[in-house]
């Protein structure tokens, strides 16, 4: 019994440690093009409009804050999982890295 509970939770907890590094990525990535934007038109400085990706970069912005907050909400369900984990007697398994 208690190896069917930890064959049915590893899964689960592959999954979500790989969630929670895409959305790692993913904010990190949109960082690097928020930051990216300025540098190339200071490159650019006089030969395009100062307004130049800065539609783009408001989207970004609100991309950024929408992931932090999927972010923040995928941590909480780890939490609930962690909690479902103790209540099914798993509280001292380990599921690597």
């Amino acid at each position: 019994m208690l190896q069917e509970r930890i064959e049915a939770a590893r899964p689960i907890a592959r999954k979500i440690a790989d969630a929670e590094q895409s959305f790692n990525q993913s904010l990190q990535l949109i960082g690097e093009l928020l930051t990216e934007i300025p540098r190339a038109r200071a490159r650019l400085a006089g030969r395009v409009s100062p307004s130049v990706g800065v539609a783009a970069s408001e989207k970004l912005a609100a991309a950024a804050v929408a992931a932090t907050a999927g972010y923040k909400e995928l941590v909480e369900a780890h939490g609930h999982l962690a909690e479902d984990r103790d209540m099914i007697g798993l509280r001292t398994v380990g599921f690597g890295d």
